[in-house]
């Protein structure tokens, strides 16, 4: 089992995950209700998997195993690694329905990110 290997593995996890999550802010959502520390606990999770991603990612791209989608794999990937700490600031001081909006919104538009980064290389 290659670096290359887990890389694409984990971007399946991360991808699946994402819309665990996206399922989960959309449930609170419809509730009424805003995050609670279970959610901001997974919202932390998810970010320390698209890091691992984009470590590994990094590794490979050193190591001159570049993907066959060059630079646009490249964006993709930190699109996706800076877009959770933006979200995550956006809706403060806001009504936590709102919050949990934003936060399904993102993480769908995310794992699309996810998907097409895959078919990228």
């Amino acid at each position: 089992m290659t670096l290359s290997f887990f890389h694409a593995r984990l971007a399946n996890t991360v991808t699946l995950y994402f819309l665990a999550m996206m399922v989960w802010a959309f449930w609170l959502f419809f509730r009424k209700r805003g995050s609670d520390p279970n959610f901001r606990g997974a919202f932390l999770i998810s970010e320390i998997l698209v890091l691992v991603q984009a470590g590994l990612g990094l590794v490979l791209w050193i190591s001159h195993l570049k993907p066959d989608g060059g630079s646009m794999h490249i964006l993709y990937g930190a699109i996706g690694a800076l877009g959770l700490p933006a979200i995550y600031v956006y809706p403060k001081d806001r009504p936590s329905r709102y919050e949990m909006l934003v936060y399904a919104v993102a993480y769908f538009l995310l794992a699309v990110i996810l998907v097409r980064s895959r078919m990228t290389g």
